[in-house]
């Protein structure tokens, strides 16, 4: 048996999911420890991909932040100009 855990990565939680459970499949009897064993196995993996999905939810909603941001100053660089562009033709 793998004793070296290997993670999946993905920011698409289904994808990830589905790599953990193709990667540490549950092959052994019910009740035994091998069983037991492979499962956490892949339970970690699976908490590691809630952990990636979660972090890749921040960095887009970080994005769409910075976004709206540059899109406010855009805006009101446009209307300083404007105004300054009424000023200098009275």
């Amino acid at each position: 048996m793998n004793t070296q855990l290997n993670i999946c990565g993905s920011c698409d939680e289904n994808q990830c999911v589905d790599c953990c459970r193709n990667l540490y499949k549950i092959s052994a009897e019910k009740g035994s420890a091998l069983r037991v064993e492979q499962e956490r196995h892949q339970l970690m993996c699976i908490a590691h991909c809630l952990v990636i999905n979660s972090s890749c939810k921040k960095v887009s909603e970080t994005e769409d932040m910075w976004s709206k941001a540059i899109n406010i100053l855009k805006s009101v660089i446009e209307h300083q100009r404007d105004n300054i562009r009424n000023i200098t033709n009275i």
